[in-house]
């Protein structure tokens, strides 16, 4: 009785056009969507099929004031559409990627005789009950008209994904021939919002430090390093901490910090500290290359004695800033293990506080094997939207 009245309130709101719906509304029952979105929508779809243009707009703009663009009013609005044969360009919007994706789970729900899935999700469904006469004018405008436009159209796709011919629309997208559409711009940018999502990156690196200039005697030293942080898009932001050094080759002068007298030594154990920042300036599938700058404390000990216990007395510690510039390359491994090279160079000046006159500005090589923990959702994500590019 109740979807009787509403009935006949949004038929006579159409013939005495002095009155809002609104108005009428209020003199019969208290309405919400789960009253709204079947009855507008067996409404819209007489109008349709009966070629009533101007009735079932009012139909359309009531439906969507109350009930939002939800996906049967944004399916309504492309049918409207398409059934006059107009540009879907207008209908395009922020929402359009999610309105796909539920009327495909939709679809998939129907085939599957899963009736269960409407009862627990109507808002996801947007309130409309499933094998409603809305889901058959879709079937039907969609097959009358899919021959009437261009086959590179969004308006063709369209028709292609309400006809039930294919659900191949976001692989499409991904062609060259609709980069351009309104549809194709609105899938991409879909995809760049996932791909906002920052990915948690750990990696452990073990290689050569190699010093220059005045320090070059010191010799070769071996170097392990270990980073964590965030990959971001097309950027990396990493903290990074290496452990550097064992013996110098060669015994060079330092002074002591304990009696600030010149000595020898060949003690050398480092320690660098950093902040890096990367970003990626070439990629594909499985590879990329970053270049990288990073700002940190860097520093060695000259003196480090013991007694005769083995413990430690004095340690002469000499401290730097470090401004290095780098080049990072990571093989991917599946979706999550990648192993790569690092090289970089290194700004130092060990000479302040005085301990060493070492002029040199380092440079390190590094083999890497990292893992980058993506979150499992932007993987489903991707999925869905059968997203083929780079999924970093």
């Amino acid at each position: 009785m109740k979807k009787l009245v509403f009935l006949f309130s949004i038929f006579l709101s159409l013939s005495v056009f002095s009155q809002n719906f609104d108005s009428i509304m209020k003199k019969n029952i208290e309405l919400n969507c789960t009253d709204i979105t079947p009855n507008s929508s067996f409404l819209f779809s007489h109008y349709i099929e009966n070629n009533q243009i101007d009735s079932a707009k009012l139909i359309l703009d009531y439906w969507k004031g109350k009930c939002g663009n939800t996906e049967p009013v944004f399916r309504a609005n492309v049918l409207f559409n398409l059934a006059q044969g107009k540009s879907l360009d207008t209908v395009i919007d922020s929402f359009t990627i999610r309105n796909i994706l539920i009327f495909i789970d939709r679809r998939a729900s129907l085939k599957a005789l899963s009736y269960s899935n409407y009862d627990y999700n109507k808002p996801y469904f947007g309130y409309l009950p499933f094998f409603s006469r809305f889901d058959q004018l879709t079937t039907q405008i969609a097959g009358e008209k899919i021959n009437t436009f261009n086959k590179e159209s969004i308006e063709y796709l369209f028709c292609e994904l309400y006809a039930d011919i294919n659900d191949s629309i976001f692989n499409k997208l991904q062609e060259n021939k609709y980069q351009n559409t309104s549809l194709a711009k609105e899938y991409k940018d879909v995809i760049n919002d996932i791909k906002l999502n920052s990915n948690f990156n750990m990696s452990l690196s073990l290689g050569a430090w190699i010093p220059t200039g005045s320090m070059k005697k010191i010799g070769v030293q071996p170097i392990f390093s270990f980073g964590v942080g965030v990959d971001m898009k097309k950027m990396s932001y990493i903290l990074n901490f290496d452990i550097k050094g064992d013996k110098s080759n060669v015994y060079y002068m330092a002074k002591r910090e304990d009696t600030g007298l010149m000595d020898s030594t060949n003690h050398f154990s480092g320690l660098y500290c950093g902040f890096e920042v990367g970003r990626i300036i070439y990629q594909t599938k499985k590879s990329e290359i970053r270049a990288q700058l990073g700002l940190g404390f860097d520093g060695f000990d000259a003196f480090e004695d013991k007694d005769k216990n083995g413990n430690v007395n004095n340690i002469t510690s000499i401290w730097s800033y470090n401004f290095n510039l780098g080049i990072n390359y990571r093989f991917y491994i599946g979706d999550r293990y990648y192993i790569g090279a690092v090289a970089k160079y290194h700004i130092v000046d060990y000479r302040i506080g005085n301990i060493v006159n070492f002029s040199s500005n380092p440079i390190s090589l590094q083999l890497t094997f990292g893992l980058s923990g993506r979150n499992s959702n932007n993987n489903g994500a991707f999925d869905r939207l059968k997203y083929k590019g780079i999924r970093r």
